[in-house]
């Protein structure tokens, strides 16, 4: 009786039993890691939502220029020939990120998005609100993994400035007016 010759790890009919299941841990790994993000929030995002509230009270038609300063402060640009004044207002959105694996969460860093709102106020011949309107924007974005990271290189940074100038410093380089 003749025998079918087993498959050896070196023939190359059959991929080893070892390959295969290096690969398929591999492939479990990643489908584990797909989609498994998460993000809590730190600090929201409070003046923008303050100065969204204060913009409802404005009512075109009643409110003069005179109350939207009161409610709304300065204005960061005016002008008297147009009849417009925008106001704005910076804040910052903190969340922490990071992702899962399998059941065990993994931090990555802060996600830190800058946010700028403005409102636009029109006003018409007898200093009277005739329209407004607001937006949102996100100004900038940044992701730190450390903090301790991020202040090290300032330090080294301003170090390398210190010895570039031929001075010594301990600490950062303070900017001087002659």
């Amino acid at each position: 009786m003749a025998t079918a010759p087993a498959a050896t790890e070196g023939n190359g009919k059959s991929p080893p039993r070892r390959i295969v299941r290096r690969l398929a841990a591999v492939l479990a790994c990643l489908v584990a890691l797909t989609g498994c993000g998460w993000g809590v929030p730190l600090r929201k995002p409070e003046l923008v939502t303050q100065q969204e509230a204060s913009r409802a009270t404005i009512r075109p038609g009643e409110s003069t220029r005179a109350e939207v300063r009161e409610i709304l402060g300065e204005p960061w640009l005016a002008s008297r020939y147009w009849r417009t004044e925008v106001y704005r207002v910076s804040d910052k959105r903190t969340e922490a990120q990071g992702f899962f694996i399998l059941v065990l969460p993994i931090p990555m860093g802060v996600f830190t998005a800058k946010l700028r709102s403005y409102v636009l106020v029109a006003y018409d011949d007898e200093d009277r609100v005739s329209q407004v309107a607001s937006a949102v924007g996100s100004a900038s974005r940044s992701f730190k993994t450390s903090s301790v990271r991020s202040k090290s290189v300032e330090m080294s940074h301003s170090r390398w400035a210190a010895a570039k100038a031929g001075r010594s410093s301990s600490g950062p380089v303070r900017p001087t007016i002659e």
